[in-house]
């Protein structure tokens, strides 16, 4: 990662998870801490602290509870996941991968998703490119969905040199003439939001379909393809699953 965007990145995570959410409905607080927190009083369930603005945290075993003097109240869960409700009637439910559901007092319902973004909040685009020879058919398909980073750097290097590789193989007229095949790959490199918060397994997966049906899945750690060996042992790899006795 490039130092601007890694500090990009640091910025971005300190306004979410530090101080609050702006959106078209106004500031909303998402989160607290202890700073000049005074311990009050302690039982075997709860301990609750005080803080000099008149904010109280109740500590439980399995979450915090803060309830500030504008009456905002926000519950803080081990796993990461927040419910925020507010003295105009909201609430907000922050998941662990970044997802918030919004519930105003109106009745009105707002859902906003990191699945097929990045860290940054970047919607990445899903690439595709058809490979054809005749009536044999190859889809390379570089999946949003199932990514948190854009398909640049050594990863766009990687996707051109399979979708090199798979022109020469089809180009070659060495497969099935009614040859149908697919081939997804897609990337989780931070893990922090999204579907690959979810996941929490920092890797590239390349899937295999031929027709409808998914014939097999190879995973590599996200580093493989940062040297050009590694680079064609995969894609040699991936010919092979692709187009052996097919």
């Amino acid at each position: 990662m490039s130092m601007m965007k890694h500090m990009r990145f640091l910025a971005i995570v300190a306004v979410i998870g530090v101080s609050g959410i702006q959106n078209a409905y106004g500031q909303y607080q998402t989160t607290f801490d202890y700073t000049g927190a005074v311990l009050k009083s302690k039982n075997e369930t709860s301990e609750e602290y005080h803080k000099p603005d008149g904010t109280i945290i109740t500590k439980f075993s399995d979450r915090e509870k803060a309830v500030f003097a504008d009456g905002t109240v926000i519950v803080r869960y081990q796993d990461g996941k927040r419910e925020i409700h507010t003295p105009d009637g909201t609430a907000i439910t922050i998941d662990p991968d970044g997802s918030r559901r919004y519930v105003y007092a109106d009745g009105r319902e707002r859902t906003i998703t990191l699945d097929g973004k990045t860290p940054y909040g970047e919607a990445i685009s899903s690439v595709e490119n058809t490979i054809q020879k005749g009536d044999a058919v190859l889809l390379l398909q570089y999946s949003a969905q199932f990514s948190d980073d854009h398909l640049d750097g050594y990863m766009k290097k990687f996707f051109d040199e399979l979708a090199d590789a798979a022109s020469r193989k089809i180009g070659s007229g060495s497969v099935q003439a009614n040859y149908d095949g697919k081939i997804v790959v897609s990337q989780c490199r931070f893990c922090a939001t999204g579907y690959c918060r979810r996941k929490n397994k920092k890797e590239i997966v390349i899937e295999v379909f031929i027709g409808d049906s998914r014939v097999t899945a190879i995973s590599y750690d996200t580093t493989t393809i940062l040297k050009d060996a590694s680079r064609r042992e995969m894609i040699n790899a991936i010919m092979q699953e692709a187009f052996s006795k097919r």
